[in-house]
């Protein structure tokens, strides 16, 4: 059953079925659709639009958030106002003692994680969305995809991937970011890109907003199968149903995707019935092997003046460039958050003092970065569920720097920027002023000589300051330097592999043991890419697409 609105609905009653609290597998009196998508990120976009090219073939995409239409998500250097919003889940994360025995006891990390039309990592907890990430586009390195395939994930090497994957242009190591912004200066996301007024016109396409699905609804009987799902405005509101007649697709990110199958009874058995979910699979690796991309905090060095972004606080030069962009898509809104980057490896002796620490290589390959350096305008961790998705009945444990490798590594990479800040033609830009150590000092270390700041010192302030790359950084002056550390570790909280003793997915992204039921988002990583995943992901659905359409051959 398709619908005939060219725009989005929020009625649940218009797309879906009041359930009267019967359980029952049947499910000739539900409204049904061939493809049920779940998340409106950036995976369940790309899957709703490609496969409702086919009029003949139903979709009801289902999201959480509303449609796509904040502002903040459509200019390029606003995306950071849409953090701890209404567009937000929010999630935090929780200090293990094993962090804390390296820095003491410190408030929670804050996961953004996009809540409208959403999402890229994503992974891996990074904003994955491509409503709330920094919009860079990275097609990461081939080994990445490579490993993959020699894990089992076979259809999934570089090769497979390279015509979704834009792959026809040359790889440079260092220069300017590649971004998610048109013509015109607005944001691109999948929501704009792939679905069109001219594709929410298609009646055989039914995209619901404002409403959360609840669960997954199975059949008891063997096969286990996976029939339909129960959703409802709010946990006080009515429930209603839907029933699929080919397959569910879960594309609710590292998070969503996970804490759904957890409550909908599929997991770890013993985890699932200590707070009382029945289960109904006992796959043990979902919400597991989740990894992010740790950060060691903004580096941030004083520039003379003409050469930042400081003048935007002043509300007359802040009006004159929003001005500015809505007038003509330019000016310095419509630029990227994070303009150059270098992308290398912290045992490379020409760029990094090899002899501090002892980092350990966690890379795909000899041939793989570990380190992003970026240059700005302005070990496995899990997770459990005991709630209602998104009310904050997600526990994340991180383990953030919680060994020496980690931070020797990024300890390399800080000493190599503050190197950098002290070369020409950068050296003449920036306004040093070198002061005593201050731990609230908001321009230490960069304002400080470099040979005067310990190892121990940095190391320090790297525990103090480090986060995951999902956290939001405030871009205030134009040179200032951020770094971020890439750690190819295991990831992946519903990851794919062969073997359902240490997977969630198969190479065709089924749920093991479970038909009608895939996953596609950040999620079914079996190990982490050292770049920004929204493209990899983009890639990955256009792929699964045209897996699922040639089944139907």
């Amino acid at each position: 059953m398709g619908s005939a609105f060219s725009t989005t609905i929020s009625d649940p009653t218009q797309f879906a079925t009041v359930w009267d609290d019967t359980e029952t597998e049947d499910s000739a009196s539900l409204r049904t659709y061939d493809y049920i998508v779940v998340g409106g990120g950036t995976a369940g976009c790309v899957l709703a639009s490609r496969l409702s090219e086919d009029r003949n073939t139903t979709v009801l995409l289902i999201e959480a958030g509303a449609s796509d239409g904040n502002i903040f998500s459509k200019i390029p250097l606003g995306f950071t106002n849409l953090y701890k919003t209404a567009v937000d889940w929010a999630y935090t994360t929780v200090r293990p003692w094993q962090v804390e025995r390296y820095i003491g006891p410190v408030e929670s990390f804050w996961v953004a994680r996009g809540l409208f039309f959403r999402k890229i990592m994503g992974l891996l907890l990074k904003p994955l969305d491509s409503v709330l990430n920094a919009l860079i586009y990275h097609r990461s390195s081939p080994d990445d995809f490579d490993q993959w395939e020699k894990a089992g994930a076979k259809g999934w090497s570089y090769q497979d991937l390279e015509p979704d994957l834009n792959a026809n242009k040359p790889v440079q190591g260092i220069g300017e970011f590649t971004a998610f912004v048109d013509d015109h200066g607005t944001r691109n996301t999948t929501a704009r890109a792939y679905l069109t007024p001219e594709v929410l016109a298609r009646p055989n396409l039914t995209v619901a907003v404002h409403v959360t699905v609840e669960k997954i609804l199975f059949t008891r009987r063997e096969p286990l199968t996976a029939y339909g799902v129960q959703l409802a405005k709010s946990s006080s509101s009515p429930k209603f149903r839907v029933a699929v007649s080919k397959e569910v697709i879960l594309c609710g990110g590292v998070v969503g995707s996970s804490q759904l199958l957890l409550l909908s009874g599929v997991g770890p058995k013993e985890e699932l019935e200590s707070v009382g979910i029945e289960c109904i699979k006992n796959l043990g690796s979902i919400g597991k092997h989740l990894i992010d991309h740790p950060t060691s905090g903004p580096l941030i060095f004083r520039a003379k003046p003409g050469y930042s972004l400081d003048y935007l606080n002043s509300p007359l030069s802040g009006i004159y460039a929003i001005g500015n962009w809505f007038m003509t898509g330019s000016g310095p809104l419509s630029s990227k958050p994070m303009s150059y980057g270098a992308f290398l490896r912290s045992d490379d002796a020409r760029f990094f003092d090899t002899s501090l620490g002892n980092v350990k290589d966690l890379t795909t390959s000899p041939g793989s970065p570990d380190l992003e350096l970026t240059w700005t305008p302005a070990v496995v961790p899990s997770l459990t569920t005991k709630g209602r998705p998104g009310e904050h009945g997600v526990t994340f444990v991180m383990l953030y720097l919680s060994t020496e490798s980690d931070v020797d590594a990024i300890l390399r990479g800080v000493r190599f920027i503050m190197r950098v800040a002290q070369t020409e033609p950068l050296r003449s830009l920036l306004d040093p002023r070198p002061e005593p150590f201050r731990k609230d000092d908001y321009f230490w270390p960069g304002n400080s000589d470099p040979e005067k700041i310990t190892d121990d010192e940095l190391r320090a302030w790297i525990r103090r300051n480090g986060y995951p790359a999902c956290h939001p950084v405030k871009l205030i002056f134009l040179w200032s330097l951020n770094l971020v550390s890439l750690y190819l570790i295991k990831a992946g909280t519903c990851r794919m592999g062969t073997s359902p003793e240490t997977s969630v997915v198969d190479p065709q992204l089924r749920v093991h043991g479970i038909s009608g039921l895939r996953v596609m988002d950040a999620s079914v990583f079996p190990t982490h890419v050292s770049g920004h995943p929204v493209g990899p992901i983009v890639a990955m659905a256009e792929k699964l697409a045209d897996m699922i359409k040639a089944s139907q051959l």
